[in-house]
């Protein structure tokens, strides 16, 4: 009776010591090498991957699955580099996590199929080397002194490369039919980003979307361009120095109008390459009193143009008038416009746009009020007949040409 008893209780202590002992852990190797770049695995809570790349090894678990994300762990030489909910192994649905890149130096993604949908506790992972950063697919300058531009996907999934390198081609086609860019075809570079696709950027103000700078950092660039699927969503085309954004519709294949296409590519890397102005005014935003804060470009100048013309003030005492009660009235609203156009008459505001304030100009230039939109108080050298005030214009006046033509001798 008493063995009866001990066998007993040893038999009920195995029992219970197997149902504490976890499942066995299996993992099925994946190397990565220059002649294998890319596998493919299916997890499972209880099968994960030996991942082999440049000499390290990395143990990589589902932690968790969810309709549109799955969960990682991370494991190298013993030390957890991530698990559960934390951010950097969090795999949305169709994208990468550059934190899981920059872990391991391997693109991992992860994308729903039925195989793996049938399966609650499993995902189909994709381990890839990364391809080059840049891949050139417009010029032959050399790339030491070349105009490269870098292209990069804005809304493109993966599979829709083909698409993105033709509207980007065309939109280079489109830079270099204009002057002066025309003039320095031959220095011109492009270059598309790889890792860009399957991603889109937030623009909240005129700057560089943060993320893109690390999309571009090993690129060789000397403007950022980024081509945007999803543009015409109440969002405007915008550049920065050494940053453009471009409507890709413009340049598709499938576009209906390339004169907008080739005016507003030239337009905008006039912003990126010479730090040019707009020369539009807005005689509505002025009026609002909107505000802004003025910094004076190569196309844009204080009263007399001293930039183009002789710096007197060649305005007339008319003009003048006009002028200085407009000008007191920037910034600060409708009412003081309304004012001042109630004393001078209601076209006051369209005389004063149309008064010459120069003398001794750059020939095909003066000086003319109303730039940025909304600044009655500086000048530009045309009223209206340059790409930086007016894109159906179809070209640059003599003062922006030749601010491009400075800059563009830097290349090539």
């Amino acid at each position: 009776m008493k063995r009866a008893l001990l066998l007993l209780l040893a038999f009920s202590a195995f029992a219970l010591a197997a149902e504490a002992t976890p499942a066995p852990h299996w993992y099925e190797r994946v190397s990565l090498s220059e002649s294998h770049t890319s596998q493919q695995m299916l997890l499972l809570d209880i099968d994960g991957a030996r991942l082999t790349v440049n000499g390290n090894e990395f143990l990589v678990d589902l932690v968790d699955r969810s309709p549109d994300s799955v969960a990682l762990k991370i494991t190298h030489d013993g030390e957890v580099l991530c698990s559960g909910l934390e951010p950097n192994c969090i795999l949305k649905a169709g994208q990468e996590n550059d934190a899981l890149l920059a872990m391991t130096g391997v693109r991992i993604s992860w994308t729903p199929s039925q195989y793996s949908d049938d399966m609650s506790n499993g995902a189909l992972i994709l381990f890839e080397l990364p391809g080059p950063a840049c891949v050139q697919i417009y010029g032959s300058a050399a790339v030491e002194t070349g105009l490269n531009l870098a292209f990069v996907s804005d809304g493109f999934e993966k599979g829709e490369e083909a698409e993105f390198k033709a509207a980007a081609v065309n939109a280079v086609r489109d830079l270099i039919s204009v002057a002066p860019y025309s003039r320095h075809a031959a220095a011109v570079n492009a270059y598309y980003v790889p890792a860009s696709f399957g991603k889109s950027y937030e623009f909240t103000d005129q700057g560089m979307p943060e993320g893109i700078s690390n999309a571009v950092r090993e690129c060789r660039q000397a403007v950022t361009v980024l081509l945007s699927k999803e543009f015409w969503k109440g969002e405007t085309a915008l550049a920065s120095r050494g940053f453009a954004r471009l409507p890709a519709p413009l340049y598709l294949k499938s576009r209906s109008d390339a004169l907008t296409g080739r005016l507003v590519v030239a337009h905008e890397f006039a912003h990126a390459i010479a730090e040019l102005d707009d020369e539009t005014f807005n005689e509505s935003r002025f009026a609002s009193g909107e505000g802004a804060t003025l910094v004076y470009a190569p196309n844009t100048d204080m009263l007399g143009c001293g930039k183009w013309c002789s710096g007197a003030n060649g305005g007339g005492k008319q003009c003048n008038t006009l002028w200085a009660a407009f000008s007191n009235c920037q910034g600060k609203g409708a009412e003081c416009v309304a004012g001042v156009s109630a004393a001078y008459g209601a076209d006051a505001l369209a005389a004063l746009l149309a008064c010459n304030f120069g003398s001794d100009c750059v020939s095909g230039t003066g000086c003319y009020a109303g730039v940025g939109y909304v600044f009655i108080t500086a000048f530009k050298p045309v009223k209206s007949d340059c790409i930086m005030g007016d894109l159906y214009s179809a070209r640059f006046c003599p003062v922006c040409e030749r601010a491009l033509e400075e800059k563009l001798k830097e290349f090539g």
